[in-house]
């Protein structure tokens, strides 16, 4: 009940807003945890698995955070997390 409403209003909120904001030590449910120095290693891992999400064409699973999202919703919230993640590298 709980992912079906106040994480789908979360979701909503964040397309909305266009940005996400949330702790970037947090560890997503199932990942592997990289150390600092694997940075090529970890850009290569995310340029594949974007490509691989681009072909998916199966039932999508349940988003861990926002429950049912389509794929669309899904792209999006991988771009808004990716952004997110960047921001720790301050260019300016």
């Amino acid at each position: 009940m709980f992912q079906r409403t106040v994480e789908q209003l979360a979701y909503k909120v964040l397309n909305a807003r266009v940005k996400m904001s949330h702790g970037l030590d947090e560890i997503i449910p199932g990942e592997v945890v990289m150390t600092e120095g694997e940075a090529t290693d970890g850009l290569l891992r995310l340029k594949s698995a974007l490509l691989t999400f681009r072909k998916y064409e199966a039932e999508l699973k349940s988003h861990f955070a926002y429950e049912l999202l389509d794929k669309d919703d899904y792209a999006i919230a991988h771009v808004l997390h990716i952004n997110n993640h960047l921001e720790e590298f301050n260019l300016t």
